[in-house]
């Protein structure tokens, strides 16, 4: 199975502010609604008590420290790598990891590609993408777009491509 993160990340870093994006950007959104309905997300808990709900038309796992969580719409696990092997176990050809900063730190060594939006700005925000090693990617454009009405700051889409094989989960 195919293990993809997918994140808009600012210039600085930043993916998150206040429980939120730190943008508007609707073309964004448009590609990670195209790019991962009907497959699998993985999330963490805080990532999804900020979006509220489970996303529709895919299948929603969320990360937990909390055995006892239950969450309606979501299968919930303990880790990353258990979150991987259930959705594998279903039959799932690419999975993605959708945040938050901690879960996208976890999921990195296990990552085959990175659909990554290259916000064009530099914005306030206390939630950061982790650093890692873009030497070890290979980067390809998708999409450019500047601001318009519908996108408050010009953007990148490119997708990295791991170098050599990830980490096993399994």
């Amino acid at each position: 199975m195919k293990v993809s993160l997918i994140a808009a990340v600012a210039e600085n870093g930043v993916i998150g502010r206040d429980n939120d994006l730190p943008w508007k950007i609707r073309d964004d959104m448009r590609f990670f609604v195209a790019t991962t309905r009907g497959h699998t997300v993985i999330m963490g808990r805080l990532n999804f008590d900020a979006m509220g709900r489970p996303l529709p038309k895919r299948k929603n796992i969320v990360v937990s420290r909390n055995p006892r969580l239950s969450l309606a719409g979501c299968e919930t696990v303990n880790s990353v790598e258990a979150g991987l092997r259930v959705a594998e176990d279903a039959g799932e050809t690419e999975a993605f990891i959708i945040g938050g900063a901690m879960i996208y730190a976890l999921a990195l060594p296990f990552a085959h590609c990175f659909y990554r939006t290259r916000v064009l700005a530099s914005v306030p925000g206390e939630i950061v993408f982790p650093e890692f090693d873009e030497g070890q990617w290979c980067s390809s454009l998708q999409q450019e777009q500047e601001a318009n009405d519908d996108n408050e700051h010009a953007f990148v889409i490119e997708t990295l491509t791991r170098k050599s094989e990830p980490l096993a989960y399994r």
